[in-house]
């Protein structure tokens, strides 16, 4: 018996008869089942005064899941922004499939003023003069 794929989701069962005849009997495939997914969740860094960085955020990688904008890591100033998640081919996502982030430019960072005490040298400002 020989088994080989004639077309997506059907089979060919082939027998062969006495004289090289061969008979053939399709069958088809069962369906296709769908996979569920919970999609990860992009990552959002914020600027702020404590930690400068610009701000961004991060589009995970996941298989089945189509992302977009396209997985990888964006810097896009302050704006609002979406994300978005779908199911590839035989897939079922659930959960979360939109996330939507605005970035907040927190205005100028104000660095405190520090004071300094004055500056005291250990080395006197005159030596000594030299005994003999």
């Amino acid at each position: 018996m020989k088994i080989r794929n004639l077309t997506l989701g059907v089979l060919a069962v082939g027998t062969a008869l006495a004289g090289g005849t061969a008979v053939a009997e399709a069958a088809t495939a069962k369906p296709a089942v769908n996979i569920v997914v919970r999609p990860y969740a992009p990552t959002f860094r914020d600027y702020t005064c404590q930690a400068p960085q610009l701000p961004s955020y991060i589009v995970p990688s996941e298989g089945g899941v189509i992302y977009s904008p396209a997985p990888g890591t964006y810097f896009p100033g302050f704006v609002t922004v979406t994300v978005t998640a779908s199911p590839g081919p035989h897939i079922t996502l659930i959960g979360a499939t939109s996330w939507t982030h605005t970035f907040v430019n927190p205005g100028p960072c104000v660095v405190p003023n520090k004071t300094r005490a004055p500056f005291v040298s250990a080395i006197p400002k005159r030596l000594p003069p030299l005994s003999r």
